[in-house]
């Protein structure tokens, strides 16, 4: 068992069939991370199952103009993401090298206004996706741990049910990417 201060930046790509969105921001806190182990005794062979979660305050916005006019606004906000993952990899000293697969789920909103035609659209969904990565990790002491690790979370496309002022709901197709970097001190108790 370990917690975590976890310091993490996140680029949300492709929230859209037309739009490309991109938004770099800074999310820390105490992550509480339970890793399961079962270390290899005859090689310097590891693997770890783990699960985490985080709260986002990731968010973005793209402004439509006609002319100097701004006409329209689009936003789109990860809430919270959560992963369950192996992590393979091998053993050097105090040193820890791997990869990382596993599962993720994430919640987006996603909304659009268009002021002048009185017309708004909201969408809220929880996309599924891979996750792989790779990382490194280092034993200062046999309790206090460094990790620097990177992330790629790929989110299916998915058709979310779109709610509208213009009293026609509809479906429409979207998706997100995510990469993460991640640097951690643990302190294993």
């Amino acid at each position: 068992m370990a917690a975590e201060w976890v310091a993490a930046t996140f680029f949300l790509t492709r929230v859209g069939p037309t739009e490309d969105l991109q938004q770099t921001s800074m999310v820390s806190g105490l992550l509480p991370a339970a890793n399961w182990a079962a270390i290899t005794r005859l090689a310097c062979w590891f693997w770890v199952v783990e699960g985490e979660g985080d709260w986002s305050s990731l968010q973005d916005g793209a402004n439509y103009y006609s002319g100097a006019t701004e006409i329209a606004y689009a936003t789109v906000k990860n809430n919270w993401d959560a992963d369950i993952a192996a992590r393979v990899g091998l053993a050097f000293d105090q040193a820890l090298v791997y990869g990382k697969v596993g599962a993720v789920w994430g919640n987006f909103n996603w909304s659009f206004n268009y002021p002048a035609a009185a017309l708004s659209t909201q969408a809220d969904a929880i996309l599924t996706g891979m996750l792989i990565g790779i990382g490194l990790e280092y034993a200062f002491t046999a309790n206090w741990i460094g990790r620097f690790e990177y992330d790629y979370e790929g989110f299916q496309t998915k058709d979310i049910f779109v709610t509208s002022t213009s009293g026609r709901p509809y479906y429409q197709t979207l998706s997100a990417d995510k990469n993460l970097f991640k640097v951690a001190l643990s302190y294993k108790y």
